[in-house]
């Protein structure tokens, strides 16, 4: 938006006398008009004091009078020129871009009136013939109205006799509506509201034409219902002039709806003498409504008439517009001084722009800059005026230039798991405050803070997949700075857990296993045996020293901080012991010898396995058994426990002939009774009562 910062000079608006040389006679009833073509106003017609009228033809170009073509004679200078008249209407048409005269009276009792077409270019006049004129009008004294109305698209004449014309095209055009002005004192076309604004003089309204038709204002503290001799308008400052009331030299201004008479602020306009009325135009070249009007200067011997070249000034005044006085450092700045009202020439003087950014060396009246702020900080633009009349006037505005405006996340974990949550921050550097955040995600995503005006960002996703999260920021300059950060999820990661045995004994190895399933790979193994070991893979084989139930857990832990775990039971058993003994160490040929194998740890049930040396051999934990040979005979016994472990033990027994002394035959307390039974032959069988052993020797051959 444009931001102004408007500084006005103390003084006020007024009428500024022209040191002029060769001014234009003394005169009444003539026009004068602004013609872009000489870069002036021009002046025509009029007469001295009911003497007859005049061709002239004056152009007031670079503060200076020329006549253009002579009319103080009865022989023109110019091959064509309108003839002598009052009051004709005279005014710029911008569609055409030429200066146009229409009509006009002969005397100046508006008898006789007249209603050619005249065109003013190249330093000269034509008559423009062939097109229907408006109709004479000599009730109104002769009096036309004519304004440049660039809604129309050419020139808007107005009279209460002859109606309402348009001239366009070098054509006349009637738009005479049924209802419409009564009377006329004065013209001109509002820039403000599009519109031609006419105050009808003798009945005392106002009233606005727009869109091909006449509307009545119901305008507030309207001039006296009285002739005006000249309305102006002044486009620099929006506000329309009725000038010299017929008696009177009051000056009322027209702006936003609304008249005010401004006589005692802006002064009285140039002299108007008993029966000598001043003619205006606004000449933007000056700045200013270019008044020529006439005095009666008397001495003790002798009176003349004099004429004045006068100027209404308006204040003088300067505006500083830029397009943001808040701005990023890279983006562009489009900065306007201006200067109005005031007596040109303008002594200007800018300063403040930031650089790389310079200011033209003068205002004329305008001044534009457009550059790339490649500099940070607060700077005051400050355009100061000087004009012809040493008024001076400056305006300052502030612009603030920040540094670039950037956004950046971090945070996470990213990747993620499947319903992990995940953290972002959003980090903004530089920009014109206040900064406004954004976040926008994925569909799918589960976070109370998504979309929200936040810096972080708090959220998780319930299935695997490739999703988004994007951070907007927009400073007061409406700078934006976007960043997307992908984000991964996994499905969550999983681990079983199993083991080759869930008993065993100290001293045993067991096979532990684990595999992963899920997450984000690479995936970490790990064990924990439950006895204060680990391992760092997931096959691997372990040992335990002592017995006990021991819990082993398995972990998966992910590259995205994901984990799982799964827990297995080992129980451990005491080492499998064996010890075997006899009921005897020395025995008789034939006597039945008890055998018993006592077992500690392991896990039962327990098998056995005697072997007797002899090629005997027995499955019992406590069989019974007769040598059929005497000698010393070694027997072993094998036992193995439920985990397939086995362990052995020997014991040995002397064996004597029946007829020999017993060194050692001494049953011990734990000794079994015998019952002994002899079967024909070499066989024998042997019972063992309580021990339900039986042990059946091979035949002898």
């Amino acid at each position: 938006m444009a931001i102004e910062n408007i500084t006005q000079s103390p003084g006020s608006p007024g009428w500024v006398g022209l040191n002029v040389s060769a001014a234009p006679p003394w005169r009444e009833g003539g026009t004068a008009a602004y013609d872009p073509g000489i870069g002036g106003v021009l002046l025509f017609g009029g007469s001295q004091q009911a003497g007859p009228a005049l061709y002239a033809t004056w152009e007031f170009v670079n503060n200076t009078w020329t006549e253009v073509c002579s009319g103080n004679s009865s022989a023109p200078t110019c091959p064509q020129s309108p003839s002598p008249r009052y009051w004709p209407a005279m005014a710029y048409d911008s569609s055409s871009s030429q200066l146009v005269l229409f009509g006009g009276v002969v005397d100046l009792l508006g008898m006789y009136g007249l209603n050619d077409t005249w065109i003013f270019a190249n330093g000269g006049w034509s008559e423009l013939n062939g097109s229907p004129a408006p109709p004479l009008d000599t009730s109104n004294g002769g009096l036309y109205g004519m304004v440049d109305d660039p809604g129309l698209g050419g020139l808007l004449l107005f009279s209460p006799v002859s109606g309402t014309w348009r001239f366009s095209n070098d054509s006349w055009t009637n738009l005479t509506r049924p209802s419409g002005p009564k009377g006329f004192g004065g013209m001109f076309y509002d820039n403000g509201t599009h519109s031609v604004i006419l105050w009808s003089g003798s009945s005392g309204q106002t009233w606005a034409f727009a869109s091909g038709n006449w509307t009545r204002l119901a305008a507030a503290d309207t001039p006296a219902a009285y002739y005006a001799i000249s309305s102006v308008y002044v486009p620099a400052f929006d506000y329309g002039l009725v000038l010299g009331l017929n008696g009177s030299n009051a000056t009322w201004m027209y702006s936003n709806g609304t008249w005010s008479n401004v006589t005692t602020e802006l002064g009285p306009p140039p002299p108007d003498s008993p029966g000598l009325r001043p003619v205006f135009a606004y000449d933007p070249t000056l700045a200013g409504t270019l008044g020529l009007g006439w005095e009666f200067v008397s001495s003790n011997t002798s009176g003349r008439i004099e004429s004045q070249t006068m100027l209404l000034v308006d204040p003088l005044r300067v505006a500083i517009s830029v397009s943001q006085n808040v701005r990023d450092l890279g983006e562009s700045v489009a900065f306007q001084a201006s200067v109005a009202g005031g007596r040109v020439p303008y002594a200007t003087r800018l300063s403040g722009a930031p650089a790389p950014c310079g200011w033209p060396a003068n205002l004329s009246p305008n001044a534009f800059l457009n550059c790339t702020l490649e500099t940070t900080g607060s700077f005051g633009l400050n355009v100061s005026v000087v004009d012809a009349n040493h008024s001076m006037v400056y305006a300052v505005l502030p612009l603030a230039v920040y540094p670039h405006l950037s956004a950046s996340v971090t945070g996470g974990p990213n990747p993620a798991d499947a319903g992990r949550n995940i953290s972002l921050d959003g980090t903004i550097q530089g920009g014109a405050p206040p900064v406004v955040e954004n976040w926008t995600v994925s569909t799918g995503a589960n976070g109370s803070e998504v979309g929200q005006e936040y810096d972080n960002l708090s959220l998780s996703f319930p299935a695997s997949g490739h999703y988004w999260a994007n951070l907007t920021v927009t400073d007061a300059t409406g700078a934006v700075s976007a960043v997307d950060t992908p984000i991964v999820v996994f499905s969550p990661v999983a681990v079983r857990a199993a083991v080759n045995f869930t008993q065993t004994e100290v001293g045993l190895p067991v096979g532990f296993n684990a595999s992963a399933s899920g997450g984000d790979a690479p995936v970490a193994l790990t064990w924990g045996f439950g006895d204060g070991t680990f391992a760092s893979t997931g096959n691997v084989s372990h040992t335990y020293a002592a017995p006990g139930n021991y819990a082993a857990t398995a972990w998966a832990n992910d590259s995205a901080g994901g984990s799982a775990e799964q827990t297995v039971e080992v129980r451990v058993a005491a080492a499998l012991q064996v010890t075997a003994a006899a009921n005897v160490t020395q025995a008789l040929a034939d006597q039945p010898i008890a055998f018993r194998a006592t077992v500690n740890g392991g896990l039962g049930p327990y098998s056995y396995f005697w072997n007797f040396g002899d090629a005997a051999t027995s499955v019992l934990s406590a069989p019974l058994y007769t040598f059929p040979t005497v000698g010393n005979h070694s027997v072993s016994v094998e036992v193995y426990d439920a985990l397939g472990v086995g362990r052995s033990s020997t014991v040995t027994v002397d064996v004597v002939a029946s007829t020999g002394p017993l060194s050692n035959a001494t049953a011990s307390p734990a000794v079994p009774l015998w019952v002994y039974a002899v079967a024909a032959g070499s066989a024998a069988i042997l019972l063992a009562v309580g021990a339900t052993a039986m042990v059946v020797r091979k035949r002898r051959s």
